[in-house]
C-alpha cells in the first residue's frame, strides 16, 4: 500500500518571492524538457528517457 503525506508552508513576507522564482524556474524547465521529448519523439519516433 502507498501512503502520501500533504504538508502546507506558511512562508513569511521574504520568503515567499523565492518560493515562487524557485517555481517557476522548475516550470520554464519542465516544459523545456517536456519540448525536446515531444520534438525527438516527432523525428525519430522514439521517446527519450
Amino acid at each position: 500500500m502507498r501512503q502520501s503525506f500533504k504538508y502546507r508552508l506558511y512562508p513569511n513576507k521574504r520568503q515567499q518571492p523565492l518560493i515562487d522564482e524557485t517555481l517557476e524556474h522548475c516550470r520554464l524547465r519542465y516544459n523545456r524538457v517536456l519540448a525536446e521529448r515531444q520534438e525527438a519523439y516527432e523525428k525519430s519516433g522514439k521517446t527519450l528517457s
